[in-house]
């Protein structure tokens, strides 16, 4: 909802095309900052929040590698990982929100997707780059549940 609020990308009910990211790059590093304090905040030490950055940077690691193919634009809410290591947090869907993914679904089907459109934003491989540097790759993580 603070994504939203910040003007993060607009509602979309479909992850094929879709709606645009309209946020300015300025205005999704404002809501990626917010949602990471959130997230920290919420995580019981470092290494787990490491590991909820490392999951974040997956996902739209995937995005950016792949724009143009739907699997890598979607996480279902039910999807274990997600859940465990990101989704569950406070600041978990925000992150996800602010880089541009959107609910979209129920039940089973509930998900986070992000349209064609919204993963050919310019500024998500300098967000992806500057969410790299917050979380240095020889940081211990959380170890697995």
């Amino acid at each position: 909802a603070a994504a939203a609020a910040a003007g993060v990308g607009g509602s979309s009910s479909s992850s094929s095309a879709g709606a645009p990211n309209t946020a300015t790059a300025a205005e999704m590093q404002a809501a990626i900052m917010k949602a990471l304090g959130d997230l920290r905040g919420a995580v019981a030490d470092m290494p787990e929040f490491i590991t909820s950055v490392r999951t974040l940077l997956t996902f739209v690691g995937n995005v950016v590698g792949h724009p143009g193919e739907a699997k890598y634009r979607r996480v279902r809410l039910s999807n274990a990982t997600f859940q465990t290591r990101l989704g569950r947090h406070n600041g978990g869907f925000a992150a996800m929100e602010a880089f541009g993914f959107r609910r979209e679904g129920a039940g089973e089907e509930e998900a986070l997707a992000m349209s064609e459109a919204a993963a050919q934003h310019p500024a998500l491989p300098a967000m992806k780059a500057l969410l790299e540097q917050a979380v240095p790759a020889s940081a211990p993580a959380a170890p697995a549940a």
